[in-house]
């Protein structure tokens, strides 16, 4: 049980609570959150026939317990894909659960598949919106070099690494090529 591994190793001890708790970011969240309610009505309008508005994930917050981790509901928005998606993860923010900046929320299954000390170090960082891979432009959350980014975030984790991430993830959003880096091969080069 990967839980229980967290929890008895020194990563278990590396573990803590969301930092998004902090009055600022969880007003910043909210203001951001109604000044772009709009975006609800564009999401309607390009979601597919018949597709609900928003899909309910439950995801992993953090491994506090050996038989139950800590699990709460998040959304994604259909119609967008990419950031635009994670709209709904603003309130998570606003309650307390997210992170701005953190490692991208694993579902259960996904938290099960962590299979050494190593993958499991992301669990040291809180879920966040934005995350060391969306800043380096990877194309799969939860790909192998996903999964080393924020195995790499739960050690180097700070205050003035977040604001870094930050930095890149909206220069890359606002650059020409927002899309996700294309990996190169001997024949493609």
């Amino acid at each position: 049980d990967w839980s229980s591994d967290v929890c008895s190793s020194d990563l278990g001890t590396r573990a803590r609570r969301p930092t998004s708790g902090r009055l600022l970011a969880r007003i910043v969240a909210l203001a951001v959150f109604l000044a772009t309610l709009p975006v609800l009505l564009l999401g309607w309008v390009r979601r597919e026939s018949g597709q609900p508005l928003l899909r309910r994930r439950k995801v992993v917050q953090s491994p506090t317990s050996t038989e139950n981790p800590l699990t709460c509901a998040t959304w994604e928005l259909a119609g967008f894909s990419g950031l635009c998606r994670r709209w709904p993860e603003l309130w998570n923010i606003v309650r307390g659960e997210f992170a701005w900046v953190g490692n991208r929320p694993l579902g259960p299954e996904q938290a099960g598949q962590l299979t050494n000390e190593f993958e499991r170090l992301r669990l040291a960082v809180p879920a966040g919106i934005f995350s060391l891979a969306d800043a380096e432009g990877c194309p799969d959350a939860f790909g192998d070099e996903a999964r080393a980014h924020a195995s790499f975030n739960g050690v180097q984790h700070s205050w003035k690494v977040d604001f870094q991430i930050l930095r890149r993830v909206i220069s890359r959003a606002f650059s020409r090529d927002a899309s996700p880096r294309e990996k190169t091969t001997p024949a493609s080069v």
